[in-house]
């Protein structure tokens, strides 16, 4: 199993999106920057895993679903990473170390616009900036690190 580590803030919304956005709603999960997520997915196989503090609110998973789905992503998510939200108890990478011991997992990607990983999970980090989001460049990225989807039923 492929696993795409998912930020949201920096990566689904940016600014650029906000700017875009003639509503509050509009600047939230860009549909835009959720077809390039769509794109990494049908090419990877990968399953989403929310790694990004939106987790960390009341019936998180499916509140990020039916976002996802209003936009037009249709695969679901897998899971979300263990909620450390306290910044003082750890960083997203040690989330999702913890969340890589309790299942098996062929390759991953982390697409995230922050920093706060450990030297063994760059290898594994797509950075997209909050600016911006997650653009072409990040997608061919991802895909790289994960390989393409076995086309086997």
């Amino acid at each position: 199993m492929n696993v795409l580590f998912l930020d949201i803030d920096g990566v689904l919304n940016s600014a650029e999106s906000r700017a875009r956005g003639t509503t509050p709603e509009d600047a939230v999960f860009d549909p835009i920057a959720v077809a390039r997520l769509d794109r990494i997915v049908v090419a990877t196989g990968a399953r989403i895993v929310v790694s990004s503090a939106w987790r960390c609110m009341n019936d998180a998973e499916a509140y990020i679903d039916g976002l996802l789905r209003e936009r037009g992503f249709h695969h679901g998510l897998l899971d979300v990473t263990p909620e450390h939200c306290d910044p003082r108890r750890g960083n997203r990478g040690r989330e999702i170390d913890a969340w890589l011991a309790r299942h098996a997992v062929g390759r991953f990607v982390i697409v995230d616009d922050e920093w706060d990983f450990d030297e063994h999970h760059r290898p594994y980090l797509v950075k997209t900036c909050f600016a911006t989001g997650l653009l072409d460049e990040h997608v061919e990225a991802a895909i790289s690190i994960l390989g393409a989807a076995d086309p086997r039923p």
